[in-house]
């Protein structure tokens, strides 16, 4: 890249051009606003009442959804093998017979293999597990 310098002539035939470049709006070099304190201190406040307005209202929207919610959901969603089973990795309280879905056998508590069966499906009792079709371990 090849920089020419040349000495302008402000009287003469640069005039038109240093004058056009001068008080013309586009500045060819970047220029950074002066900010007072004032303004920043604006800036400042509007933000924070922006943020809060924004916090207000999702606490609002969230309000709303709960209350709209309420009494319409189950404790939990239907399970496919019926009344009394859970699919799922955490099952509610009383559901402690594990079944497994692939050999469709059911292990109650103190059975040889409960321990290290993982359950695929959590039966609240065994006339339930023999209902959805597995068969005691």
């Amino acid at each position: 890249m090849t920089v020419a310098i040349t000495c302008l002539d402000p009287a003469g035939a640069d005039r038109a051009e240093l004058i056009a470049l001068l008080t013309g709006s586009a500045w060819p070099f970047p220029v950074r606003p002066h900010i007072t304190r004032p303004v920043a201190k604006e800036a400042v406040e509007d933000a924070k009442d922006a943020l809060k307005k924004g916090a207000e209202g999702a606490k609002e929207k969230a309000a709303d959804a709960k209350k709209s919610a309420e009494g319409d959901a189950a404790p939990f969603a239907d399970s496919p093998y019926g009344v009394g089973s859970y699919v799922g990795t955490e099952p509610p309280e009383g559901f402690s017979i594990k079944g497994n879905e692939r050999s469709m056998k059911f292990h109650v508590p103190g059975n040889g293999g409960y321990e290290r069966t993982i359950a695929d499906v959590w039966f609240a009792s065994e006339e339930a597990a023999t209902a959805a079709g597995f068969t005691k371990a």
